[in-house]
């Protein structure tokens, strides 16, 4: 069952201009936590607010739990919200801020019901006995979880969480991500987790909805999004710089420019391009073995440590530009620009990418 189903959901924010949300459509299962991620201006924070009921759709339809809510304001929804600046009102305690909910939700619950409801999630996000301080007396990580328990005090049947860990340090980034990742577990509520942080995505979501120009370009679990780009741009996004023009040439296999053949695993007609993952692409040095398949003898032209890697970039036949990610512990981590170098990869690691979608 899914708490959550968005069904060709369009939006501009001016009448005859351009649609930053062009008919986007998921579901987000029970319990499920799944992630916006995407740059700038891809659409994602706008999908975010029509579900919240903070923007109205052009066109589309929005259910939460079976029900109809694109045309009902906020409060009509059963929604809990972190904003990215958390917006917790100054003037009210911790108690008061997580309190707020419950109060303007009319339930009926008397003043020790709500005061046990808060104190009693005040302890799940790890606040037991901030409840009498104010925001200002409150770390970045505590006023985040203090937002964190106002959006879950109601028991909201579906959560929304805008960059919640953009105003962090990283160290802190780290383990609000992790409370953030055992409460939603605990609590078993449908999630939605706007980033443009590749890691936080990867690391928290059980599905990840890579969006560019107002549309999904890719939907899956993150694995299969780090592992198995479908496009162009996905594969671009997630860190793949070796990205060439392809077509099929037949039998699995397909022409570059300059004429150069590669091997994949599989046919695709549909292909636009191949690509490899820096940290699939082998180097050997002082090496004229070339019985592998895919390999390109070629010289390194840059070289860069980042402490448990080190970072080839390696000029090859055909103009061709290859960056490979090596263990720093291994011996091609020992060439230095001007080495000689054979590269390599394996048919199967060959991602057969199509265009980017662009509606």
């Amino acid at each position: 069952m899914s708490d959550l189903v968005l069904k060709n959901v369009c939006k501009s924010y001016h009448k005859g201009e351009q649609q930053v949300v062009k008919g986007v459509s998921l579901e987000v299962k029970a319990g499920e936590l799944v992630s916006f991620l995407g740059p700038s201006g891809c659409g994602k924070t706008t999908i975010l607010r029509m579900i919240a009921g903070l923007l109205l759709p052009d066109s589309g339809t929005i259910h939460i739990l079976n029900k109809e809510v694109a045309k009902l304001p906020s409060y009509k929804r059963d929604i809990g919200m972190v904003f990215q600046n958390y917006a917790l009102f100054p003037h009210l305690t911790v108690q008061e801020n997580v309190a707020f909910g419950l109060k303007m939700r009319k339930t009926g619950m008397n003043r020790t019901d709500i005061q046990q409801q808060t104190e009693a999630i005040l302890e799940t996000v790890n606040l037991k006995g901030f409840g009498s301080r104010y925001p200002k007396q409150l770390s970045g990580g505590q006023q985040q979880r203090v937002a964190l328990a106002r959006a879950l005090v109601i028991k909201p049947a579906v959560l929304l969480l805008d960059e919640p860990l953009s105003a962090l340090d990283a160290k802190l980034r780290h383990e609000t991500r992790e409370e953030i990742k055992r409460l939603q577990r605990e609590l078993g509520v449908a999630t939605v987790f706007v980033t443009h942080d590749q890691e936080e995505a990867m690391a928290l979501s059980d599905r990840v909805a890579v969006l560019s120009n107002g549309l999904i370009q890719q939907y899956d679990k993150p694995e299969m999004i780090f592992e198995h780009p479908e496009n162009v741009f996905v594969a671009r996004f997630m860190g793949i710089s070796n990205i060439f023009s392809a077509v099929p040439a037949g039998d699995n296999r397909y022409r570059l420019d300059g004429d150069v053949i590669i091997v994949a695993g599989r046919n695709e007609p549909d292909l636009h391009s191949i690509g490899i993952r820096p940290e699939k692409l082998k180097v050997r040095l002082d090496s004229n073995d070339m019985q592998e398949p895919n390999s390109f003898r070629g010289k390194v032209v840059r070289r860069s440590y980042s402490g448990m890697t080190v970072k080839l970039e390696i000029q090859a036949v055909s103009d061709l530009m290859f960056t490979s990610v090596v263990p720093a512990d291994s011996e091609a981590a020992k060439a230095v620009e001007g080495t000689a170098v054979t590269v390599y990869w394996q048919p199967e690691d060959t991602l057969l990418l199509r265009p980017e979608n662009v509606q």
